[in-house]
């Protein structure tokens, strides 16, 4: 089912999977979406194709949890996210905070070409790579104010 398909079936009910930050404690989050993954997978009579987006309506997510379902409204693994995040400690943890030390500042201007080797060069919010609705929930360093984006194309 295509990203266009779950915003016009309205004969069910939506399913939204909010995903916390926490920094590297998103491994704990990573297992037990494996476990609900698995479940699903089993319940469902599916085969190991099955990820979280083919079940999951919408995938949203603040800090770690935003790289999260990103990975997941991808329709990556959750195993495959584990990995992703696990590889980059050093960026995830740097992401947390102003940086203190110019250590931290370099490991931080990593992420981004980080993401772009893994996910892809050029993909934006609307890519038609994601195969579920999804809502990143970052925050404005300067107003300190939440930003909501969202490739749903009737969010405001």
């Amino acid at each position: 089912m295509s990203v266009w398909d779950k915003l016009q079936d309205n004969n069910r009910p939506h399913k939204l999977l909010a995903l916390d930050g926490g920094g590297m404690r998103g491994v704990i989050t990573i297992e037990i979406l494996a476990a609900i993954e698995q479940h699903l997978q089993h319940a469902l009579g599916r085969d190991a194709s099955f990820v979280l987006a083919d079940y999951f309506d919408y995938i949203a997510g603040t800090s770690t949890g935003a790289i999260l379902a990103t990975c997941l409204a991808l329709g990556w693994r959750s195993s495959g996210s584990a990995s992703f995040i696990t590889q980059r400690q050093g960026d995830v943890r740097s992401c947390q905070h102003l940086p203190a030390l110019p250590h931290e500042s370099l490991t931080l201007s990593r992420w981004p070409h980080c993401c772009n080797r893994k996910v892809g060069p050029g993909t934006t919010r609307v890519a038609s790579k994601l195969k579920t609705l999804l809502l990143l929930i970052l925050r404005n360093a300067t107003t300190d104010s939440p930003w909501p984006l969202s490739n749903n194309p009737y969010a405001k």
